[in-house]
């Protein structure tokens, strides 16, 4: 029986973990599909109202059988009627107490039998290490990139606008409509239109130099680079629908950003992060694709 939130151990870098299973149900969009619900999981699932960082792979191991997890999806439940909507169904604000937040794991349903003797038995989660660490070392990334192109772009504005985390005017908030996380690399959609110019930044100046732009960003990355850099995920276990904080130690001060993705704890020396800046055609959007090495 559900009874709380789903208990999330990705925060603190856990990929194993037993745990009970409280719930095993059939999709009613997908009748091959089931859908597996535990007291906790190391499993980061996609978030449906910015799914930028695909869900974790991996595996559940229920007795003697190891089962492929196809998707992990958010999904909520009416504490009342016990309505279960699912990823892109998932409208409900996280503050909302009438719902559990859940994390879905979904199997395929020929492979276990029957799902009524699934509920209290223990499982055992795997998530795939190094599709995890990969995706981590870019979203991680993808945050040092931002903070990086905000700081580059303060000649830019011609009024404060509101700051970041490292308290420059925040540009990557403002204008970003899309993100797109894969294994060591990000690819961030912006688009400059009247709202961001009503606020005071020269777009076009912006447009006109942004390969200056791109190169003095990554000369700032490359500075902050230079000394290992150390992440803070807090907390390290929390419910679904709870806030957890990227905290980022740089040279410049303590930068804090709610995020809800998985991260690596350290950037050594070594690592390099490198953005690049493209202007899109006839329109005015521009992407950076930040790369993790």
């Amino acid at each position: 029986m559900i009874s709380n939130s789903t208990c999330i151990t990705f925060p603190g870098q856990s990929t194993t973990e037993k745990s009970t299973i409280l719930l095993a149900q059939t999709m009613k969009s997908h009748s091959s599909d089931t859908m597996i619900f535990l007291e906790k999981t190391p499993f980061h699932p996609v978030n449906p109202h910015w799914p930028d960082q695909p869900e974790d792979k991996g595996t559940i191991t229920i007795g003697s059988d190891q089962i492929p997890i196809k998707h992990c999806f958010t999904a909520v439940m009416n504490k009342n009627s016990q309505e279960i909507l699912l990823d892109t169904e998932v409208k409900i604000k996280r503050d909302d107490p009438n719902w559990f937040f859940l994390v879905a794991h979904i199997i395929d349903s020929q492979k276990i039998k029957p799902l009524s003797s699934l509920v209290g038995k223990q499982a055992l989660l795997n998530v795939d290490k190094t599709y995890r660490l990969q995706l981590s070392q870019a979203h991680t990334a993808c945050h040092i990139s931002a903070l990086a192109l905000n700081k580059t772009l303060i000649s830019y504005w011609n009024k404060p606008y509101q700051p970041d985390a490292l308290g420059h005017s925040d540009l990557v908030h403002l204008a970003i409509t899309k993100t797109v996380i894969q294994e060591q690399w990000v690819q961030d959609t912006f688009r400059i239109g009247k709202s961001a110019r009503k606020k005071g930044f020269d777009a076009l100046s912006f447009f006109e130099h942004i390969k200056t732009i791109e190169d003095r960003t990554n000369v700032q990355i490359n500075e902050w680079l230079r000394t290992p850099i150390h992440i803070d995920i807090l907390p390290k276990i929390a419910l679904l629908h709870e806030t957890i904080s990227w905290i980022c130690h740089l040279p410049d001060g303590i930068a804090k950003i709610s995020c809800g993705g998985t991260h690596i704890t350290q950037i050594k020396p070594d690592n390099h992060i490198k953005i690049t800046l493209e202007k899109k055609e006839d329109v005015p959007e521009f992407t950076m694709v930040t790369q993790f090495s």
